[in-house]
């Protein structure tokens, strides 16, 4: 770019973006609730942990990267020509899920098993027949561990069907359009890490933990403070805060027509003028929250303005 001219900033192109209806927002929402951003607590995560360190004798540790929409057929037809892919399903929900591993990274860990100390491959290849069944062995395993973590419900059962190298197999899967939550991992043993990534077709979510998901109170508990946790997380943002004196209703036309010196009355308000000097309450809210915020008296009208909060307004504080 020639220093002499100004920057230009393109415009964004909307019309790729990917829609998601209510029922896929839905899917998405069930998935979270099971499968938090912040999976510290969550019971298979310390399981695999646990069996990953004990096999390996390394500390290993999960990590949820995101979740995105995608289609089958996309993500079958983006395969490298050598991948290890994981084929399961859960009985009687239509669908099937898959695990596609990072090749390099379960190479070196089925070696280590072997007694190796995991190596990179040389060359790309397929695996061994004994390759295969320590790998199939590592799947079991943490099927396993998903079953008993889920109080052995068998309605949350994955079935291990087939593991596939390549592509040869999956091309009727290629042509499916099915939706699918896409869940991204990031697994670490050791010095090593590489990427976990699950498709779970919507049907399966759907019958997983759509139909069968229950807000206890115990649940709620335990989803608000997760979230406080994401919050503390994120306290160096600043944001704006703005104190409302009162509020008033007007039409299109009425606010069209309001000139120079016009005065307004408030519907509602919670503080009033005396010898020009303000006190009573405001209303502060944070940002451009118009349903909701902070009850705060006013302590001190001089320059600068104090007020104190004395208790919330608006909104849902049970």
């Amino acid at each position: 770019m020639d220093k002499t001219s100004s920057p230009v900033v393109k415009p964004y192109q909307f019309e790729g973006l990917t829609k998601l209806s209510s029922r896929d927002l839905q899917i998405e929402e069930a998935l979270l609730s099971y499968l938090p951003f912040q999976l510290d607590e969550l019971p298979i995560k310390r399981a695999v942990e646990e069996f990953l360190s004990q096999q390996f004798r390394e500390e290993a540790k999960i990590s949820l990267e995101r979740i995105e929409e995608s289609n089958l057929r996309k993500i079958m037809q983006a395969l490298p020509e050598f991948c290890v892919l994981g084929q399961l399903s859960v009985q009687p929900l239509e669908g099937k899920a898959f695990a596609l591993f990072d090749y390099t990274f379960i190479f070196g860990l089925i070696h280590r098993l072997l007694g190796a100390k995991g190596e990179v491959p040389i060359e790309m290849r397929n695996l061994s027949v004994l390759e295969e069944g320590v790998l199939e062995f590592l799947i079991l395993k943490v099927l396993s561990l998903f079953y008993n973590a889920n109080n052995q419900d068998t309605s949350l059962q994955f079935r291990f069907e087939a593991l596939h190298q390549g592509t040869k197999k999956l091309a009727a899967f290629q042509r499916q359009e099915t939706a699918v939550a896409l869940v991204h991992l990031r697994i670490q043993v050791g010095g090593q890490s590489g990427y976990l990534l699950i498709a779970l077709p919507h049907p399966l979510v759907e019958g997983l933990f759509l139909k069968t998901r229950h807000y206890s109170e115990d649940w709620l508990l335990q989803w608000n403070k997760r979230c406080l946790k994401r919050l503390s997380e994120m306290d160096y943002i600043k944001t704006q805060v703005l104190a409302e004196i009162g509020s008033v209703t007007l039409t299109i036309a009425e606010k069209n027509q309001l000139e120079r010196g016009d005065v307004i009355l408030f519907d509602q308000t919670f503080c009033h003028f005396s010898d020009e000097i303000l006190s009573g309450n405001v209303v502060v809210k944070v940002g451009e929250n118009a349903n909701q915020g902070f009850l705060a008296q006013v302590v001190s009208a001089e320059s600068p303005v104090l007020v104190k909060v004395i208790d919330y307004y608006g909104g849902n504080h049970g």
